[in-house]
């Protein structure tokens, strides 16, 4: 049996993760509720422990794929597999708003394998925004720029052709702006590589954070970038 002292840092542990944690016996019931489990849920231990079963708090949700398949077993009140199990669902929380979250189940036995319960851990599913899905798109297409993340050379001169056919067509206004960075070659001589590296990549970002979301921004060259802005005349500026 462990002494208080072990109890009492195990219990710190899991009052500290930044983590859903809870655990259900054989029959479904949730026996332990963390600290975290009531922050990303809004039920308090009160609210749950010996009263909810955990089915009460999940509906399915979508995984990558879509709906979860059938074949998969589902992470609530599953005990019996005999290694972990993980899935994304929805939990409702006590104000009725729905949560997209990773929950994996556990299974809990004895020294002699019987099945005591489940042990489960759950935490929000990061989903990318619409202009990172973009961004990870272009560069399975290899259409980004490796060191700063920007329009390659080619996506960029691309981008511009474009908006001088359709200018020729259309005589909407727009813009290209080059940028260029001074001094490089001295301070590659003296603080190397790297430190020039991380320099492009700053600027990359500032002039990036600039500009508006309908604008396009590339590396033009080595040390020159090439931001194209739609709609914009003299009067823009």
């Amino acid at each position: 049996m462990q002494d208080s002292g072990e109890q009492l840092i195990h219990r710190m542990v899991l009052e500290a993760l930044p983590l859903g944690v809870y655990a259900v016996n054989r029959d479904g019931k949730i026996v332990l509720w963390s600290a975290g489990a009531e922050q990303l849920s809004g039920y308090l231990r009160q609210d749950v422990l010996g009263r909810l079963r955990e089915e009460e708090l999940w509906e399915e949700g979508e995984n990558e794929n879509g709906a979860m398949p059938e074949a998969q077993p589902s992470p609530v009140g599953s005990m019996r597999e005999p290694h972990p199990v993980k899935g994304r669902l929805s939990l409702r929380t006590k104000s009725g708003r729905f949560v997209q979250v990773e929950l994996e189940s556990v299974p809990l036995r004895d020294d002699v394998g019987r099945i005591l319960g489940a042990a489960k851990i759950f935490q929000p599913v990061c989903l990318p925004n619409p202009e990172q899905r973009r961004q990870d798109k272009l560069g399975a297409f290899g259409a980004l720029d490796p060191l700063t993340g920007l329009l390659n050379h080619s996506m960029i001169q691309a981008h511009l052709r474009e908006s001088l056919s359709l200018h020729a067509l259309y005589p909407v206004p727009f813009s290209v702006i080059c940028f260029s960075v001074d001094g490089l070659p001295r301070m590659r001589e003296r603080y190397g590589q790297a430190a020039i590296d991380t320099i492009l990549r700053m600027v990359a970002r500032t002039i990036e954070n600039g500009l508006h979301a309908t604008d396009f921004v590339g590396r033009w060259l080595g040390e020159e970038f090439l931001a194209i802005l739609p709609n914009a005349g003299k009067t823009t500026f």
